[in-house]
């Protein structure tokens, strides 16, 4: 079985952005993980939130380094479904 998730973070702009970020299930381990070296975008506007988007703009790296670095507390408090971002 594969079992394919997301995270969807919302920005705290002025005008909310979405990103969707993959989480990955690992079955020999039961966790769920996240893969930081992919491609994170932010949704195109124009796809409806119950489809998948990957035709947005990508983060910048200082935008993909803060989201990661609140990935990585909302992980660590939920150790029991998640392997901890390295």
């Amino acid at each position: 079985m594969i079992r394919y998730d997301i995270i969807r973070y919302y920005s705290g702009d002025a005008v909310r952005r979405i990103a969707d970020i993959p989480i990955i299930y690992d079955e020999k381990t039961g966790l769920s993980r996240i893969d930081p070296e992919i491609i994170w975008r932010w949704r195109d506007s124009q796809i409806p939130l119950g489809d998948w988007s990957e035709s947005g703009p990508a983060l910048s790296e200082a935008e993909k380094l803060d989201l990661y670095q609140k990935l990585r507390v909302f992980l660590a408090k939920q150790p029991k479904r998640f392997e901890s971002l390295r």
